[in-house]
């Protein structure tokens, strides 16, 4: 399997070989897009921030990351700000957080009826 990520300049990752980071990855993920991100990061060992922000992940591609998060001990930054992962999705994501203690900052705002509510 070969998956390619496209960067844009502004988003603060010049130099590729140095980060450890997935920064602003290209704005156009969705479900599918995003099942193949969980996937991948089931076997990444040294990727900490993933950053979805703005994109279009829905409930099936939160279900796919926080199926990741499980098995990943390495990302410790998670940005899914913006998207449309609604209630189900975010519980999704908090079920997979009480196995996963790597995850330090957790961004869900803007998430079509998420809010803290949901996460209880």
């Amino acid at each position: 399997v070969f998956i390619v990520f496209f960067f844009q300049a502004e988003d603060g990752i010049r130099d590729v070989e140095r980060s450890r980071g997935l920064g602003d990855v290209y704005k156009r993920q969705d479900d599918k897009d995003t099942k193949f991100i969980g996937e991948a990061l089931k076997n990444n060992t040294s990727l900490t921030v993933l950053d979805l922000c703005n994109n279009n992940v829905g409930y099936e591609g939160a279900k796919a990351i926080s199926e990741a998060l499980k098995i990943n001990m390495t990302l410790a930054m998670l940005d899914l700000y913006n998207n449309n992962i609604g209630k189900e999705g975010a519980k999704c994501i908090a079920e997979a957080l009480k196995s996963n203690k790597t995850i330090t900052t957790l961004n869900l705002g803007s998430n079509n009826t998420v809010s803290y509510t949901h996460l209880t």
